[in-house]
């Protein structure tokens, strides 16, 4: 019983613990361990953005060209951008509307008319992480104060400034600035910069701003008109919208004053280039606001898609563009390509060639990843990129080959410009390309002279970084990071690329306090140290060469990833060298979490090489472009601080533009019903409520399907149970099979209880098929483990039982024989019913899982069969064990008087007592809980564990405890193990000198140190007799019985001692006093149970019986120390044991388990000699006469007495040898 409360309890504590157990590891400081926490890949599904305007997208023509921008980024990209606007021109309507974006959309763009209202909308989102914002349209003014990413449009003053300068030009004075939208800060500094633009030109010029209502056709002419009639002297109108101008040209017209007043606009549509053809409009300012809404959303996708890239530059200016009557029709054909002689490239047609001093083909990291960025815009755009290199750094090579790209026409170009030396004149090239009208982007190196061209217009714009403002910002750095004139190591890997030779100049500029960085190139000359990648060797001899050379050098600034690693070898055993330098990979991300490396620049190659592609693609198909002269990648500084944010970097293998596979359409799209959520991997995870279904895009509603979960606490905790009781199954199956020679296994059939075994550890298996989803072949086996398991057990012992009843029933039948094979074939026959019945279930009506609803949300899978045959085949198995169990019990009953190596009896109705209680407790609850499947399944596992426990431990546990005890004794020494039980001298019984001297020798277990056995007094021939009880107690360590409840613990102990003094008080279950010859269900005195232990009698005399008839026998405690009567020690030690001694019998079991029964009656001790001799008469085994020599029957008990006088009908204390 405590073993199965022990279990119960570990089972508890295990469910307690493993669901309790939320154990967090905490983020390891490794590069490996963030990279892990970066994605793979990207969905442009993903890509969902809101983009808020203050104007009315469909109502007004400025907002409708703007739309086309989102629009045609949707298209390229197959992204989703929609467009959001308030009902009605308010600037409070406007934040509330952004804020609206901010709770749908984590990618917004947004105009900003007002710092109060939305500005403040938008600060909080930033602040609050709420979204990436990009502003665009009007707000340029406040990019870095409200927290976006970029502003996408034209400075409204610096535009406005330009249209005064060029109205002053044309000999302009007197200006009406229209305002159409009252309290939009944009369209005030437009009129602030035209105002102060004219005055640049003439000083005594003046610009009148008129308010007037946009939203009203009539209010606008009113206001024009009233300018016209008052404004003396007036000889221009600037408006600021298509809409107005068209307005203004026909209130200026029905006043007559067309020839005398100029109209100049801001914006751009086909109806204002027609009027700058028809000459009614000067001039109009393009600020490309079809760009505006198309960067704003391209560059939110490239941020989502890339994990976090973005531009260094926050201004991106879409304009200002003049159109003039020179350029309007080819803008006119820009806006409507559709009209006569409007042509454009197709996509597919464009080949743009991008050149790199470096090799594309190589393991540079900077390469590697513009490569990946190239090819991710002309994919996207529809083109085609032609990789230019010379594989090794040559740059007179490349030169040649770029000369030989544009000759072959490409499209366009994509040009660094690293130099303009003889033979290596790349600035030449780029004039060569716009010779041949190829557009040209520089980019990476070469920014000086990159800019230089987009002011001479031969290219579009340079993208890249500013390396002197870069290299002023490692200098700023390297000041708080190393002492007072120190100097700093520059490396360029590049010989005659003016890139790292600017940057260094750069780092010279900022540095302060004496700190300079030396001149270690090429005879000192220059500020770089040249190394080269194809030779690290030497390079770090170089290094190494240089800093001997220099030895106040404290820092040392690498160009690249692959320079790193060159001077991280070169100074390995420096610690107190600062390294930084430009370029991000794994292995610097490495050293700067290990303080090797300071700070890297991140320049983000793949996001110069897709500006350049995707610029120039768009470009010369839809004729937008930035106006930036420069657009800046870098640089981003990354530190121990920041690596976290930009580690997803760092795998410069890895390309940024990678696409998840595509989920099923269905997989939580808009607008379908269903919870699906759109993994990396492609697969479609369910939300709560929601299954995969047929198209596994978790469209089918969830019935709320429960089963056991093999991850569950319970599962596991329950599972690791069974599985530990099934180990120890099989540990006591080895047991059993090892020591099936034993006459302790033997008797109880070894094969048999091997058989036993196997069916416990089937019903312990018959667990592991009721966890995880049902399946078919799970439903089939678990009735099968359980019911042959079951069977196989109880069957096996019920045979076994059986057989012992027609073996012992009535005396005639002894000596017959019943094999072990019979038996065996008996519990097979019991077990094939129960086969027979699963069978049957399975042939004709198979369990299988099924769907048991049981409330909304909650539908339990099952094992039930489809036809409801369950029912009867439970019956048929339920019905059938329990006769099984009946008619073990009833056999059990009937042989209960069987001598106890044979008989359970007593094992088997503790076993049938606790299956009948653990069925009467768990049945119940088994019932009661089948709509709760994990109380179910605890209750069912638990009755399992605790019904296989007990059994083990009722039927098996004695005969394995027995056993290794039995084994303490082996090899020790008959000295260890035995111990002589002396009568006492003559002297000391008050007989004569011929008394006899009396000895019992006997084997007996010692679980404790014997107290006596070195007492000298033992050893003193004079000392008090010891043969009572009292010395076998104190040798023996045994178990003296006093009452049924020692009777029932006796077999536990190696030892245990009867005493016999009242034949009318029988000793409940050990011996019947009164009936000898029923010797006890519990020790049983047959051949087949006892081996029997020697005991000699010496005598010194033939006065044996005279002198016993004195009857002095010395007190308990006399007896047990040696000391004289009423010892206070001795009494304490021994309790009541004091009698007097008419004999004692010592027997010793198959076992090793010793058993005395010491008389004070003699005539007991005679009848019990004449019944030991019936009952123990049978024994085969034989031992030799320690005086004759001769064979002797080792199932005699040797009967020790101390001869007495004894009356009428007693017999002699001596008696017969049994």
């Amino acid at each position: 019983m405590l073993l199965c409360l022990a279990t119960a309890l570990l089972a508890v504590l295990l469910v307690t613990a493993v669901a309790a157990a939320d154990v967090g590891a905490p983020a390891t400081s490794s590069v490996a361990s963030l990279l892990a926490q970066c994605r793979t890949c990207h969905r442009r599904s993903e890509v969902q953005i809101g983009v808020v305007s203050h104007g009315d997208w469909n109502r007004e023509a400025f907002w409708r060209r703007s739309k086309t921008g989102i629009t045609r980024a949707n298209e390229l990209y197959n992204i989703s951008a929609y467009p959001l606007n308030p009902l009605i021109f308010d600037p409070v309507e406007n934040a509330v509307a952004v804020a609206n974006a901010a709770a749908n959309f984590s990618l917004i763009g947004t105009t900003i008319v007002d710092m109060a209202t939305v500005g403040n909308a938008v600060l909080n989102i930033t602040r609050n992480k709420q979204a990436t914002v990009i502003a665009y349209n009007a707000g340029d003014g406040l990019p870095s104060s409200v927290g976006v990413m970029n502003f996408v449009g034209q400075p409204e003053y610096t535009a406005a400034f330009k249209v005064g300068v060029t109205l002053g030009r044309e000999g302009k004075v007197k200006i009406a600035c229209i305002n159409h939208e009252a309290g939009n800060a944009g369209l005030v500094a437009r009129c602030n910069g035209v105002s102060d633009g004219l005055k640049s030109i003439t000083a005594s010029a003046s610009s009148t701003t008129v308010t007037v209502d946009g939203t009203s056709i009539a209010a606008i002419d009113a206001g024009i008109g009233n300018a016209v009639d008052t404004i003396n002297g007036l000889d221009s109108i600037v408006t600021q919208g298509t809409d107005v101008v068209m307005r203004a040209i026909q209130v200026v017209q029905n006043k007559g004053r067309t020839s005398s007043i100029a109209i100049a606009t801001f914006d751009i549509s086909a109806d204002v280039c027609t009027a700058i053809l028809q000459g009614k409009i000067l001039f109009a300012i393009d600020q490309q606001e079809v760009l505006q809404t198309f960067t704003t959303v391209q560059m939110l996708k490239v941020y989502q898609m890339t994990g976090g890239m973005s531009l260094a530059t926050q201004l991106l200016l879409s304009g200002p563009s003049v159109i003039k009557l020179s350029n309007a029709q080819r803008k006119l054909c820009q806006l409507d390509p559709t009209q006569s002689g409007c042509t454009s490239p197709s996509a597919s047609s464009i080949t743009i060639a991008i050149a790199a001093t470096g090799s594309w083909q190589g393991t540079d990291s900077f390469y590697q990843q513009a490569k990946f960025g190239a090819l991710a815009a002309a994919r996207e755009h529809g083109t085609t990129v032609r990789f230019v290199d010379t594989n090794l750094f040559d740059l007179q090579a490349l030169s040649s080959l770029v000369q030989t790209t544009i000759n072959d026409r490409v499209s366009a170009l994509v040009l660094p410009v690293p130099s303009t030396g003889t033979g290596q004149n790349f600035a030449a090239l780029v004039d060569a390309a716009a010779a041949q009208n190829i557009p040209v982007v520089t980019w990476a190196t070469g920014m000086v002279r990159g800019f230089d061209r987009v002011a001479l217009g031969k290219s579009l714009v340079h993208i890249g970084q500013n390396e002197t403002a870069s290299g002023a910002l490692v200098g700023a750095r390297l000041n708080a990071l190393i002492p007072a004139n120190a100097q700093v190591l520059c490396i360029t890997q590049e010989l005659g690329n003016d890139d790292m030779t600017l940057k260094c100049a750069g780092i010279q500029a900022a540095l302060t306090g004496g700190r300079t960085v030396v001149a270690a190139g090429l005879g000192g000359n220059s500020l770089p140290l040249a190394v080269s990648v194809r030779n690290t060797v030497q390079s770090v001899v170089d290094i190494q060469s240089a800093l001997a050379a220099f030895p106040r050098v404290a820092a040392i600034v690498y160009p690249s990833a692959e320079a790193a690693k060159m001077v991280l070898t070169a100074t390995a055993g420096s610690t107190n060298m600062v390294v930084a330098g430009y370029g991000v990979s794994t292995d610097i991300a490495d050293s700067i979490l290990g303080g090797r490396i300071a700070f890297t620049l991140d320049e983000q190659p793949f996001l110069q090489a897709y500006m350049a592609v995707a610029s120039l693609s768009f470009f010369l198909t839809d004729g937008y472009i930035l106006q930036n002269p420069l657009l800046e990648t870098g640089p981003r500084i990354i530190d121990a601080s920041t690596l976290a944010s930009a580690v997803c970097r760092a795998d410069t293998m890895r390309d940024p533009s990678t696409e998840c596979p595509p989920c099923p359409a269905k997989c939580g799209a808009a607008g379908v019903t269903g919870g699906g959520i759109c993994l990396d991997s492609g697969a479609c995870q369910c939300k709560s409520g929601w299954l995969l279904g047929p198209d596994r895009d978790c469209t089918v509603k969830d019935p709320g399907l429960t089963f056991i979960s093999a991850q569950s606490g319970v599962a596991i905790a329950l599972m690791f149970v069974t599985g530990l009781t099934m180990a120890v199954t099989l540990a006591i199956t080895a047991f059993i099979i090892y020591f099936r020679a034993d006459p302790t296994i033997k008797a109880t059939s070894w094969s048999i209880s091997v058989g036993m075994q196997a069916g416990i550890f089937a019903v312990l298996a018959s667990v592991f098929p009721a966890v995880g989803a049902p399946s078919a072949s799970a439903c089939a086996a678990r009735p099968f483990l359980l019911s042959l398991g079951f069977a196989t057990t109880i069957g096996f012992l019920v045979a076994k039982t059986w057989r012992i009843y027609l073996l012992f029933n009535t005396i005639k039948l002894r000596g017959r024989k019943i094999s072990d094979l019979q038996v065996v074939a008996w519990g097979c026959g019991f077990v094939m019913v129960n086969a027979v019945i699963c069978i049957a279930w399975v042939a004709t009506d198979p369990p299988v899982p099924t769907n048991i609803f049981i409330a909304e949300g909650l539908t339990n899978v099952v094992c039930k069969s489809r036809g409801g045959a369950e029912s009867a085949f439970e019956a048929l198995l339920i019905g059938y064990n329990v006769i099984l169990i009946l008619v073990g019990t009833a056999l059990g009953f009937v042989t209960r008087t069987v001598i106890a190596r044979f008989n359970e009896s007593k094992s088997i109705g503790m076993v049938m007592y606790n299956l009948i209680a653990l069925a009467a407790i768990g049945v119940p609850l088994a019932v009661s809980s089948t709509s709760n499947l994990t109380l179910w399944f605890v209750v069912q596992t638990v009755v399992t564990l605790l019904g296989c426990i007990s059994t083990q431990a009722i039927l098996f546990g004695p005969k394995i405890m027995s056993i290794l005890k039995s084994k303490e004794i082996i090899g020790k020494d008959a000295s260890d193990t035995s111990f002589a039980l002396k009568t006492a001298s003559p002297t000391a019984m008050g007989g004569s000198q011929a008394s006899p001297a009396w000895s019992a020798k006997a084997n007996v277990r010692k679980r404790t140190t014997s107290r006596g056995i070195s007492d000298p007094s033992l050893q003193d021939s004079s000392a008090v007799g010891k043969s009572t009880i009292e010395t076998l107690y104190l040798h023996a360590s045994a178990r003296v019985i006093k009452g049924r409840v020692d009777s029932l613990t006796a077999p536990w102990f190696p030892a245990f001692i009867v005493y016999l003094g009242d034949p009318a008080v029988p000793m409940l279950n050990i011996f019947d006093v009164s009936i000898p010859g029923r010797i006890g269900a519990t020790i049983e005195l047959t051949q087949s149970l006892f081996g029997v232990v020697e005991m000699e009698m010496s005598a010194t005399g033939s006065q044996a019986s005279t002198a016993s008839s004195a009857g002095h026998n010395p007190s308990a405690s006399q007896i047990a120390h040696g000391g004289a009567p009423g010892s206070a020690e001795s009494s304490e030690t021994v309790g009541s044991l004091s009698q007097q001694v008419a004999g004692i019998i010592s027997l010793r079991t198959a076992n090793a388990q010793a058993i005395y029964i010491q008389f004070s009656n003699p005539a007991q001790f005679a009848l019990w000699n004449g019944q030991l001799a019936k009952a123990c008469g049978f024994s085969t085994r034989r031992s030799t006469n320690s005086k004759t020599g001769e064979p002797e029957n080792s199932s005699q008990v040797k009967v020790v007495g101390r001869p007495r006088q004894i009356s009428g009908n007693e017999t002699t204390g001596s008696g017969p040898t049994i």
